[in-house]
């Protein structure tokens, strides 16, 4: 009956994010993050990346200047590494998809 606790305490999402698409991160993703050895969740790596933009926006908003950095998450990324490896197919080998 521990075990089962336990399992459901770490695969209960702990932090939650919705715009501008959704993120949902388990205790077990967070803590997976804490660690050295292992690479960082590329979920926990956009929420990141999305707390960075935020902040700057806020601040942005309450200095009246304007943002002067561009933020990338992995999910652009591997959009955009998709789109790069098609198109290449597409032009070497004429392939079609």
């Amino acid at each position: 009956m521990v075990y089962f606790t336990n399992f459901i305490i770490i695969m209960k999402v702990w932090i939650q994010s919705s715009k501008p698409y959704p993120i949902s991160l388990p205790l077990k993703k967070l803590q997976g993050m804490l660690k050295d050895d292992l690479p960082m969740d590329k979920d926990c790596f956009n929420l990141v990346v999305r707390k960075f933009m935020f902040d700057d926006i806020q601040t942005a908003q309450k200095t009246k200047h304007l943002i002067a950095k561009h933020y990338l998450d992995m999910k652009f990324w591997v959009c955009s590494y998709i789109y790069y490896i098609l198109s290449f197919l597409y032009s070497n080998f004429k392939i079609l998809f």
